[in-house]
This record gives C-alpha cells, sequence and structure tokens, in this order.
C-alpha cells in the first residue's frame, strides 16, 4: 500500500504601496495566489484561501508631499487621485474567500 501524506501550506500575499499598484481588485489577489501555488498543483485536489484587502486612508504628511509635488510639477501630478481618506478605506476594504475542488471553483467577496 502506498504512502499518504498530507501537509498545508500557508501563503502571505502583501500588495504594493506604490499607489498604482493599490487597485488591485479581489479576482487580481485571488490569481496572484493561484500563480504561486500552481507550482503545488499536482499535489492538491482541493484549495481554499481567505484574504483581507485593507486600504489604509492616507496619512497627513503623504497628502502634503502629495500636494507639495502637485504644485512643483505644475499640476502635471494630480495629488488627489493618490488621497484616500477613511470613507475611501471603508468602501474598499474586502475580505474574500475562494474554494476549488477539481473543476469546481468558488469567490466571495464581503465588503
Amino acid at each position: 500500500m502506498a504512502g499518504l501524506s498530507c501537509g498545508l501550506l500557508a501563503v502571505t500575499l502583501v500588495c504594493s504601496s506604490d499607489p498604482d499598484q493599490q487597485d488591485l481588485d479581489g479576482m487580481a489577489v485571488v490569481k496572484e495566489a493561484i500563480r504561486v501555488l500552481s507550482q503545488y498543483e499536482d499535489f492538491a485536489r482541493s484549495a481554499f484561501a481567505e484574504f483581507e484587502y485593507r486600504l489604509v486612508p492616507t496619512g497627513e504628511r503623504q497628502i502634503q508631499l502629495l500636494e507639495q509635488l502637485a504644485r512643483e510639477t505644475g499640476g502635471k501630478v494630480g495629488a488627489r487621485q493618490y488621497i484616500y481618506t477613511a470613507d475611501d478605506s471603508k468602501s474598499r476594504s474586502f475580505r474574500g474567500s475562494w474554494w476549488r475542488s477539481g473543476a469546481k471553483e468558488r469567490y466571495e467577496q464581503e465588503w
């Protein structure tokens, strides 16, 4: 009889603090997890992942620096698009769950 082994693989995904990369939606995070875990595909019959995407409001010092940059570039760089308020944080942060078993797959997102 062949031996049976069981293991658990934990993966932590850290999203970039680069403002151009902060707008990742839930599926982009799931796709990155799938990319990382795909090298272990032959070992698993099913998978489950839970994650949390938390947008942090922009700090006062960062707001000042962004506004200064906007002034220095003559408005070529708009500060507002990189500033996140507490309301932005609440409305764009979420928890996600992803399951896969064979060909069946499910993704849920909770705001």
